[in-house]
């Protein structure tokens, strides 16, 4: 059973409290009891059978047989492929390696479990889906998303501060992105500002949000990071650096103090741990505390330091602390509303007396941890992580009789650069910091670390009210696709423009697929898109919603409607997976549906567009347009399909005519960048398109003539019975529109005025 940190008088069961995550009333889960251990009896286990024997009185609402499978599945060969945790002992201390997992952090300890029991519990509370939000300074986020990915039931959102983690943590999370979870960079703000958003999110969600939490708040995170210290003391035992019952000294990297904390759980369940030690950098919030008494934010700078996951100020983990050392809830209740509304609390002395019986901490500034890297590496040629580093220093900071353990938290492979800085190295950019700790300081780099690096999925930036927004509600989103121009001039299949003419779309998540607002019945080519998106990527299949909201872009014009509807259903797809792709991704797809890149490379990308296509893969260059520069469009009743647009085509066509047209197109960019309509005129004179398809095009002399005596270019525009033309003053739209005897045309039309000025496919949740 467990009890809120601020109301100690309620109960609920393992598997509620595993789902919640965090009290309604914004306190942190404890057990109801802290069981003890014999450690005696523990000697001869294995990891997993440890595991069992320190969590089973814990989960009081699973079975055994629940409990040994998830344990299994966690420690298993997958997730473990050499060993669990290992032992490095040097100068008479001994690091604790916890990053022997599929992310390479300590993190996995826990994560690898949580999943499974999970699972479990949603089970045992019928309950279909789970939403956890989760806060990082670095590591967390990708044990995270590693661990749920394979749960479709549960989805995963994790927020970090753009800018304050490493290269290869971001890389790591970006790369375990999925249809169901997303890592978001937060704009403007640190690690607690992340934790701060995550809890006020979880607080202000219905039950129908499901929200719970995988970061330590949640007492199944936490609890299994119980295990690896008895582990951990044993190892010792049995490596004969320590006698059974010799005390030793536990130095933990410490920011959000959940780590030291299940120290302190396993230090109160028996295994013999006299002091554990707090290990801070330069933000050295927690000593300053223990120091005190006074846990102060006031004017206090967040510093940014080579130890990320240490960049924290409030250490959410610490309430559990002083609940246990005050044994009040109210007292606890008091300090935690204090601190949020003054940003200080002062807890009593008798707090403080418990608190410093078990605890003791540590600063360790910048040049000292870096320093340390560089010295254990050339006695030892054993490399460290910067936040190992701060541990391995503050432990020259003391005087013990007892052996040192130091927990080495994560693979110096997450930070090479800032290896790399310490030694003095030279490196241009993270990719050659990997290869010069690989090639040079033996540190190989493991199969899942090489598959990070090549992951391609883009950044998703944030701000705070958008990710609250977005995680209270299922977002909708609107797609503006607009249309496009293509063939211009000598660029048959190669140039495209965009215009500002849109058809808009709404795409939501859904049970089924439903289609709204289309003319016509049965599956479209939007729907179309979107499903290719999930076949191409190989990503489990999510119905959608979808509405044709406006359809600006006429059928059978030359105006890309085509193009349009299959960029709105990739960028429907991305943006309901979390935007997962490039749109550079994206054209891809989008290009091998319409059959060529000139339609989908503007309406993706905007602009001017000239697209190759080379040996299966598209190079795009986009070129400027002068902000003056204008298109009139003449679009008539009449339709012209593709195919009879391609039939009229001549099969072959000499040598030199394509060679004659392939050398112009620089001409057609120059003169679209100055907006000189004489040479814009020259740049379009085509052999190889329009004077053929100019027959299919009832009007096409009429307008050519009032063109040509107002001395402005015109061209077909794509396929169809649209003719585009150039202009930079209205008054020569005007005088065009005027010239034009609307008793002389053979089908009705109407002149649309068009601009080129940023106009691309965008997509936005619905609201915002």
């Amino acid at each position: 059973m467990f009890y809120s940190t601020r109301n100690d008088k309620d109960f609920i069961s393992a598997s509620k409290a595993m789902l919640l995550g965090i009290a309604s009333d914004g306190g942190l889960y404890l057990p109801k009891e802290i069981h003890s251990l014999d450690i005696k009896e523990c000697l001869d286990l294995s990891y997993t059978e440890l595991a069992y024997k320190v969590l089973r009185p814990y989960l009081d609402d699973f079975t055994d047989e629940e409990v040994k499978n998830a344990i299994e599945k966690a420690y298993g060969k997958k997730n473990f492929p050499e060993r669990i945790i290992g032992l490095k002992h040097i100068e008479g201390k001994s690091f604790l390696e916890l990053f022997h997992g599929p992310t390479l952090t300590f993190k996995d300890m826990a994560l690898s479990l949580l999943p499974h029991l999970m699972e479990v519990a949603l089970k045992k509370h019928g309950q279909k889906k789970l939403h956890i939000l989760t806060a990082t300074s670095g590591d967390t986020g990708s044990a995270v998303l590693s661990a749920f990915r394979a749960l479709p039931s549960v989805e995963v959102s994790v927020l970090y501060p753009n800018g304050g983690i490493s290269y290869v943590q971001e890389r790591q999370m970006l790369s375990f992105s999925s249809s169901t979870a997303r890592a978001f960079a937060l704009a403007d703000g640190n690690f607690d500002d992340c934790q701060t958003l995550i809890k006020k999110t979880m607080l202000e969600g219905t039950k129908e949000d499901a929200f719970s939490s995988a970061n330590s708040i949640n007492p199944f995170r936490l609890l299994p990071q119980i295990v690896y210290y008895f582990a951990a003391y044993i190892g010792l035992v049995k490596e004969k650096k320590i006698k059974l019952g010799e005390k030793i000294d536990a130095i933990v990297p410490t920011g959000n103090f959940g780590d030291i904390f299940a120290g302190y759980l396993a230090k109160l369940m028996g295994c013999p741990i006299e002091k554990l030690v707090i290990a801070s950098n330069p933000n050295r919030i927690l000593p300053d505390f223990l120091e005190t008494g006074k846990y102060d934010l006031r004017e206090r700078e967040f510093i940014k330091t080579s130890s990320p996951s240490m960049d924290i100020l409030i250490s959410s983990n610490l309430e559990r602390l002083l609940y246990l050392a005050s044994k009040s809830s109210a007292s606890t209740k008091k300090w935690m509303e204090e601190l949020k509304a003054n940003k200080i609390f002062e807890a009593d002395k008798k707090t403080m007396k418990a608190i410093r019986e078990n605890f003791e901490a540590y600063c360790v500034e910048e040049n000292e941890s870096l320093g340390s890297i560089v010295d254990l590496y050339n006695k030892e040629k054993y490399l460290i992580d910067p936040h190992t580093s701060v541990a391995y220093e503050a432990s020259f900071k003391r005087d013990t009789k007892n052996l040192t353990l130091i927990v080495s938290t994560a693979s110096p492979l997450k930070f090479p650069d800032t290896i790399c800085h310490s030694f003095g190295r030279a490196y241009k950019d993270q990719k050659e910091a990997l290869s010069i700790l690989e090639n040079e300081y033996n540190v190989p780099l493991p199969p899942q670390l090489k598959k990070v690096l090549e992951n391609k999925t883009p950044r998703f930036l944030i701000s705070k009210e958008r990710f609250h927004k977005r995680m209270l509600k299922e977002p909708a989103y609107k797609i503006l696709a607009p249309a496009t121009s293509a063939n211009l001039g000598p660029g048959f299949d190669i140039c495209g423009v965009a215009l500002s003419i849109n058809n808009e779309f709404i795409f939501k998540k859904s049970d089924k697929d439903i289609l709204r607002g289309f003319s016509f019945k049965g599956e479209n080519l939007a729907q179309k898109a979107y499903k290719e998106y999930f076949k191409h990527f190989d990503i489990p299949y999510v119905p959608a919603d979808i509405t044709l909201v406006r359809q600006s872009i006429p059928l059978s014009r030359g105006l890309g409607s085509s193009a349009s509807a299959i960029v709105a259903g990739l960028l429907g797809a991305n943006s309901i997976c979390n935007e997962l792709h490039t749109k550079e991704e994206l054209l891809e797809i989008a290009a091998k549906m319409e059959g060529h890149p000139d339609n989908v490379a503007p309406c993706l990308l905007g602009g001017l567009c000239e697209a190759h296509v080379e040996d299966g893969k598209i190079t795009v260059k986009k070129h400027d347009i002068h902000p003056a520069l204008k298109a009139l469009l003449f679009v008539p009743e009449q339709k012209v399909s593709t195919e009879e647009a391609r039939a009229i085509l001549p099969k072959d066509y000499e040598v030199d005519i394509w060679k004659f047209q392939k050398e112009r197109i620089p001409l057609l960019m120059k003169s679209f960048k100055e907006g000189d309509l004489e040479k814009i005129n020259e740049a379009l004179e085509d052999y190889i398109h329009v004077p053929y398809r100019a027959r299919l095009i009832d009007d096409y002399s009429l307008i050519e003539k009032a063109c040509n005596k107002l001395g402005l270019p015109m061209t077909i525009s794509g396929s169809g019975s649209t003719l585009i033309i150039f202009y930079k003053d209205n008054e020569q739209a005007d005088a065009l529109i005027a010239s034009v005897d609307s008793k002389k045309t053979k089908h009705p039309y109407r002149f649309v005025e068009a601009s080129f000025n940023r106009c691309l496919a965008l997509y936005k949740k619905k609201g915002e």
